[in-house]
């Protein structure tokens, strides 16, 4: 199963639409969203049921071929000591960087993203 799925979603035709328009931008296929409408609105409610489940499975797929693009290359991680001798190491990626350095991978996404000053006397940044 992929992140975008209509379990859950309210079963009110506009929030089946309103929620796979959203699947649809966040997956990068806001080409999309407009047709979907168009064809959703075509017919009777499991018409749109349907076409809502077809668009989502897309926009699933595209975010599927986005994360094995994005894993293959990841993210650098410039990493430097705070208060003592200024470090600087870079890394390949997040879990890389955590790994060699013995900290929680969570931990280091929250300094790189602002919601923590450190992790264990060291700050982060994307390069």
């Amino acid at each position: 199963m992929g992140k975008f799925s209509l379990v859950g979603v309210n079963g009110n035709a506009f929030a089946v639409m309103g929620y796979t328009a959203r699947a649809l931008r966040r997956a990068g296929l806001e080409d999309q969203v407009d047709k979907m409408y168009e064809e959703a609105e075509s017919g009777n409610y499991y018409h749109l049921i349907t076409t809502c489940e077809g668009y989502i499975n897309k926009a699933n797929k595209a975010l599927e071929g986005k994360k094995m693009a994005r894993g293959r290359k990841g993210i650098k991680v410039a990493v430097h000591t705070v208060g003592g001798k200024p470090t600087k190491l870079e890394f390949p990626s997040l879990t890389k960087c955590a790994g060699e350095l013995g900290l929680q991978p969570s931990h280091v996404s929250e300094v790189m993203n602002g919601k923590r000053p450190q992790h264990k006397g060291y700050t982060f940044r994307r390069i």
